[in-house]
Order: structure tokens, then sequence, then C-alpha cells
């Protein structure tokens, strides 16, 4: 009997070992940990952009001339078993009207930016397929998320009905600003 309670102990412990990487224990960053200075927000998410929209290894050869972001973040982003990000998950904040207009700005040299407040904004159907208009990618952010020396930042681009990406990005501070090294976690494409 204590043989199968010790089994049934570890078994439990193993599978409780499996739950998604990187996800329970991630906290949102407090503007206060960030480092001193107006408008890191946008740096961070002006730097995980600027990887997801010139990296096909990451946006899995997303075709697009217009890149439409939500206007606030939803720490589900990342995650592909979410029927829609048509409604706000856990951690969703509003991304300062300033910070849409510093990353807009800082991106311009790749795509037109523009921020809307859902998706049905710039969804429409083509032969039974929902797709973004003007030949967009659609994004939304997930808020940043301390861990371990780094920001962990989740995204979801959509295109069409089989266009679209889920991937955590890593963010870390350098000499020259914020910069992506590297993802975490599950990276699912549809």
């Amino acid at each position: 009997m204590r043989r199968l309670l010790w089994l049934g102990t570890t078994l439990l412990l193993l599978v409780a070992g499996c739950a998604p990487a990187g996800q329970d224990h991630l906290a949102a960053v407090p503007s206060a940990t960030l480092p001193a200075g107006p408008g890191e927000p946008a740096l961070i998410y002006t730097a995980v952009l600027r990887r997801y929209l010139t990296s096909p290894q990451d946006n899995s050869n997303l075709d697009f001339a217009t890149v439409f972001v939500l206007d606030h973040t939803d720490g589900g982003a990342a995650d592909p078993m979410r029927a829609t990000a048509a409604t706000a998950g856990p951690a969703s904040a509003p991304i300062a009207a300033a910070d849409q207009r510093e990353i807009a700005a800082a991106l311009a040299d790749i795509a037109p930016v523009r921020f809307v407040g859902s998706r049905d904004q710039v969804i429409v159907s083509a032969d039974g397929c929902d797709v973004v208009r003007d030949h967009g990618v659609l994004l939304l952010l997930g808020p940043p998320m301390a861990n371990e020396g780094s920001v962990r930042v989740g995204i979801n681009g959509y295109v069409a009905c089989l266009g679209a990406t889920w991937l955590t990005y890593v963010v870390t501070h350098q000499p020259d600003g914020w910069q992506v090294t590297g993802t975490t976690g599950d990276f699912a494409v549809a």
C-alpha cells in the first residue's frame, strides 16, 4: 500500500511539473521595476514588434502591408488554445496613447502601424475565411512579464484563418536599449 501511495504521489508531482513552461510563475512588470525613464513599455513593445515583423522564422512568413495592433495587452496573447482574442483575458491593460504614437513612429520604416480597439474593426470575411482588411496583419501583445533578469512578452499575429502565429519573446535591457534575445515556451502556427 505504501508503494502505491508513493507511486501515486510521484506521478502527481511529475504531472504537476509538466505545466506550460514559463506561464505559471510570471508576473506583470510593475512600472517601478522597469529601468527609469518615460516610455519604457513603448521601447519594449517596439523591440518585440520589430523582431516579429522582420523575422520570417518568427512570423511564419505572414504576408502583410499594414500592421494593426490591438490597443491593449492580453496575458493570453501567446496562447493558441484561446478561441479568439476578441475578449480581454488575464492581465489585460490599455497601451497608453503616447506609447502607441512612439511605437508607430519607430516602426514606420517597416509598415504603417495602426492601433485598433478590437478585432472587429479590421476583420472581414472572404470566401468563408476571416481575414485582416487592407492586406494587413493583426497583432495582440501580452503585458511585459518579469522573469529572471529579463522580460517576456507574448504575441499573436493573425492574417487569415490559416495564417496565424503565437509565441513568447524574451527581451533584455542591453546598453543600447531593449533587445529581443530569443523565444521561450511553445510556438504555434495555424
